[in-house]
């Protein structure tokens, strides 16, 4: 760039015009040729008289190419000086200061060719540049705007991420296509722009926010959440997963996979990895197809501990193959039984191989469904169940619970049913549903399956309950387990068959149908046929109840050390330490442990009150606040392993709750966009400690740049 402060004629003396860069030559033909007013004086004689002829400003103006330099104080030709190469030229090459004989040679210099040729050259040099300067300044104006735009979208983008994550926190998602309509979504989002008038008016000027915009926004926010919860799996040592059928939720084969750990902060940990699409192969194979393809960035093989699956996602007779096949990977990946799973629950979605238990227990879905769905039958409902347990809830209802009021309150069903078919202020979907489920009533399979299963769920229930109160305590389970396991397997004879068959047909004997309908006797015959075949089903149902329990709960054996945590034998512990109960951890865990330290450091801790009086998250807590995991390393790695194990209570149930209620707001929804929003809302603990961080809104509004291009998100210069 030319220095402005020199004099350009004596600058361009020394540098022609022709070598500058273009940058310099329009900023030359910018400011144009300089008029300084020059201290030329020089004395001359007329007639005998002396007299001084002076610069004069007005030369300027007559003559349009004349330019001086206040440096040399002499006069040029601002055209020639500019684009003259040869310097043979007075008025390029020295300049003039002869006044006395300037008007001869300014006349004789404008008459020259080459003068006119450099002063057209000129013109349109300065037409060239002219439109330059005003090009640019229209550029710099849109790049003013462009900039203004972009700088508006991210206030807005904020405002939309604002809204998404406190909807999904909510559980209030909801909306269709139409983006400007009255939903959650837009009115949220009038109410926080409320006193913004710059968003505005922005608003107003952008054609919708769509539902495409919202889902890209859901799908970065969900992307940030994976890729944070991607990086504390890698940090912690060892993890456990759990598999979960959500089919029954998201209408297509779908399975959720999570997993269980420890934080850098001694906090228990369960995050969610999204749901899977299993439609083409729902086999055991490609559920551990599944499970590798998900832990495998997460070094699997040598730090899962765990591996839980609901009843729903593999059948009994495939469970034993897929654990096995896991361990093989990762030989410390022990199968367990989650406590916060319904025992009777999963035994049921396990029963799911064998097609009659399939179409009975879809049945009763249904006609727990067909009571949900109306405060009023509801309500109907509750009379039986308050009068078997009155303490007992109706809105909070299992299938297997609905099983055992089937099997205890059979004649006060029907009742009820009776009751809506007859009111005539029913509806008429009320009335079909309710003459359908006296019909299923009327079924022996119907009422022998109910049975059946009422009997198993009389003695499961109490495994589940030992379960959820006494996960610590594993021999006490292993011990309620195997007497469970017994009882249903003395269930396995003629005797019981019969017992169960003649009863369910008893209650065959009655026919309650249609208004005003009196109770009277059938003659209800059974086919030697349909007798046996019932049998056939009946030790086909203990054998695979038997199957899954030994299966789940058969890696019980090797969690006897969760004892070695049961906070309320720690004083027993201190006089008599359990060292068989380590001898079982570290003959299993033969890499993990340092045994001889691991005595010591329990040792202390069992002597220790304070310890004694803490829960086991609270204990991990303790240890990184305090910094004990240096002082007691062994003691940490042994109670986050029974953290992580899912045997002790977990939250994995309330994530299939929170992804019915989503469902239920808003249909039709891609199952893309229900695990984007099922993980926002899912894992609203980690989106809300994570908003708080200064690049939280820089990544999102950088993945939602990547995926939408309606908006203008990356600034200019």
């Amino acid at each position: 760039m030319c220095d402005t402060n020199l004099d350009v004629v004596s600058s361009l003396l020394e540098t022609p015009f022709f070598e500058l860069d273009d940058d310099t030559k329009d900023e030359i033909l910018i400011r144009g040729r300089p008029t300084p007013c020059l201290g030329i004086s020089q004395l001359d004689k007329k007639l005998g008289q002396v007299f001084s002829r002076n610069f004069k400003t007005d030369w300027y103006d007559g003559h349009p190419w004349l330019c001086g330099s206040s440096q040399k104080q002499r006069l040029f030709c601002w055209p020639c000086l500019l684009l003259t190469k040869t310097k043979n030229n007075l008025w390029v090459s020295q300049g003039v200061v002869d006044l006395k004989n300037l008007s001869a040679c300014i006349k004789k210099h404008e008459l020259s060719k080459e003068h006119l040729s450099n002063y057209l050259s000129l013109k349109r040099l300065e037409a060239d540049s002219n439109t330059r300067k005003a090009s640019k300044t229209q550029s710099d104006t849109s790049l003013k705007l462009y900039n203004e735009d972009v700088r508006k979208n991210h206030k807005l983008l904020t405002y939309l991420i604002d809204v998404i994550c406190y909807l999904a926190k909510q559980e209030l998602f909801a909306g269709n296509n139409d983006a400007f309509s009255a939903n959650n979504f837009r009115e949220t989002l009038d109410l926080i722009i409320t006193r913004d008038s710059e968003i505005q008016e922005h608003l107003k000027k952008i054609e919708d926010v769509s539902e495409t915009v919202q889902d890209d926004l859901i799908t970065s926010i969900a992307e940030y959440v994976m890729e944070t919860i991607h990086q504390e799996i890698t940090k912690s040592d060892i993890f456990s997963v759990q598999v979960g059928d959500a089919t029954y939720i998201l209408e297509n084969p779908q399975y959720a996979v999570s997993v269980r750990f420890v934080n850098t902060f001694g906090e228990i940990k369960e995050r969610f990895l999204g749901f899977h699409d299993v439609t083409e192969d729902s086999s055991a194979d490609a559920v551990y197809s599944l499970i590798t393809t998900v832990l495998g960035p997460f070094n699997y093989k040598t730090k899962l501990v765990g591996q839980c699956y609901d009843g729903a996602c593999v059948a009994a007779a495939s469970l034993d193959g897929l654990q096995r096949k896991v361990k093989n990977d990762a030989p410390n990946a022990l199968l367990t039984h989650c406590s916060a799973h319904d025992l009777n629950l999963v035994l049921q979605d396990g029963s799911k191989s064998i097609k009659n238990c399939r179409v009975y227990f879809a049945v009763v879905r249904s006609l727990l469904n067909f009571f949900r769905q109306s405060g009023k039958r509801l309500s109907l409902l509750s009379l039986v169940v308050d009068n078997k347990n009155p303490s007992s809830d109706v809105n909070g209802i299992t299938p297997s619970e609905i099983v055992q009021i089937l099997g205890s309150e059979w004649d006060g069903l029907q009742i009820v049913l009776r009751n809506i078919i007859e009111d005539k202020s029913s509806a008429v979907e009320s009335i079909s549903g309710a003459k359908g489920y006296l019909k299923c009533m009327n079924d022996l399979e119907f009422s022998f399956l109910t049975l059946v299963y009422k009997n198993i769920f009389d003695i499961t229930d109490i495994v589940s309950r030992v379960l959820q109160v006494n996960s610590l305590d594993v021999d006490y389970c292993k011990r309620q387990a195997s007497s469970a396991r017994n009882s249903i397997s003395s269930l396995r004879n003629e005797d019981k068959f019969k017992e169960l068959f003649y009863k369910a047909k008893s209650r065959m004997s009655y026919d309650i149908q249609g208004p005003s309908a009196k109770r009277f006797k059938l003659s209800h015959t059974v086919s030697g046929d349909e007798k046996a075949s019932l049998r056939v089903l009946f030790y086909e149902i203990i054998d695979n109840t038997v199957t899954q329990l030994d299966v789940r709960l058969g890696d019980m054996s090797q969690l006897l050390y969760f004892a070695l945590f049961d906070s309320s034998h720690f004083r027993d512990y201190s006089e008599n330490f359990p060292i068989d109960l380590v001898c079982d951890l570290t003959s299993f865990y033969v890499d993990l442990f340092d045994k001889q330290r691991l005595v010591n450091e329990l040792g202390v801790i069992y002597q220790d009150e304070e310890f004694a009086k803490l829960s086991l998250d609270g204990v991990l807590k303790d240890f990184v606040v305090n910094d004990f995991r240096s002082l007691f390393p062994e003691a940490y790695k042994l109670f986050a392993l029974i953290a992580t194990i899912p045997l002790t209570s977990s939250s994995g149930e309330s994530r299939f709750s929170s992804l019915k209620r989503i469902k239920t707001y808003r249909r039709p929804m891609k199952n893309e966009r229900l695990s984007s929003l099922a993980l926002v809302t899912v894992e609203e603990e980690l989106l809300c400690a994570h908003r708080e961080r200064e690049d939280f809104l820089y990544n999102i509004i950088n993945k939602f740049s990547a995926k939408n291009n309606r908006f203008n998100l990356v600034y200019k210069k």
